[in-house]
């Protein structure tokens, strides 16, 4: 059997819910020994999410491939073995609130002292600096901060809610920057801390029409099924039943 892109890449991983395990899974697929720390009076939300406590099928699918332990992160004794196992780790993630794992002393400049050459990512909502980084909160919120809710749906509706799209972007990103840390590492010799705001990777998604905003001073609205390169595109109702028929015509050719 082939070896796996990150056989031996060992991961401390503190994070919940699912943009956090969602990256560490992914890392897992591709080989990486991965050790989720939960707190034992703070477990993962998606535990008890449907059908049963523990047999949730959003949690088993984020955290699948996974070794698990808890620890009372508030209790000096249960900090001082996740320091240990930050220690033995290449990476270190964690997607608490801002400013959360330095009150838990386990700042990236504490695990420096005992893992100088650590890699440590921190995938909050708003980053770690700045008058919003403190902000808790959940994908939803970054849907309608980030502007995707207000240009999806119908001119003449509210925006709609359309879920938490950044927590399934962001990993994609989070993966692809330790991949670069690991590699810078194996030049350097050094490690390095990455902090990634949720809100930021959703602005990437819309970088054209923030590009249009800057530079032509116009706003997306909603445009429903309409599409501002392509014509005719919508889903058009049949004239005798209630049925629909989409068409998406993009060239003269099509």
């Amino acid at each position: 059997m082939p070896k796996k892109l990150l056989e031996g890449v060992k991961i401390c991983d503190f994070t919940r819910v699912i943009v956090g395990p969602l990256t560490t899974k992914t890392l897992s697929d591709y080989g990486a020994e991965v050790i989720k720390i939960e707190g034992n009076n703070n477990l993962d939300v998606f535990r008890i999410q449907a059908p049963n406590p523990d047999l949730s099928a959003a949690f088993n699918q984020w955290n699948t491939g996974k070794m698990s332990v808890t620890l009372n992160l508030n209790d000096p004794r249960a900090r001082e073995i996740a320091l240990k196992i930050a220690a033995w780790a290449d990476i270190v993630i964690e997607n608490f609130a801002g400013g959360v794992i330095s009150k838990l002393g386990l700042s990236y400049e504490n695990i420096q002292k005992v893992n100088p050459d650590v890699i440590m990512l921190s995938s909050c909502m708003q980053g770690q600096t700045g008058p919003f980084a403190r902000h808790p909160g959940w994908g939803f919120q970054l849907s309608a901060l980030s502007g995707f809710s207000n240009i999806t749906g119908w001119p003449d509706r509210p925006p709609p809610d359309i879920g938490v799209y950044t927590d399934f972007i962001t990993p994609q990103y989070n993966v692809c920057l330790l991949i670069g840390a690991l590699l810078y590492r194996k030049r350097t010799g050094k490690g390095m801390y990455i902090d990634t705001a949720q809100f930021e990777t959703g602005l990437h998604f819309i970088a054209p029409l923030m590009l249009d905003y800057f530079v032509n001073g116009r706003v997306a609205n909603r445009m429903g099924n309409r599409s501002d390169s392509a014509a005719p595109h919508n889903a058009y109702r049949c004239k005798d039943e209630p049925r629909y028929c989409r068409i998406g015509i993009v060239s003269d050719e099509d």
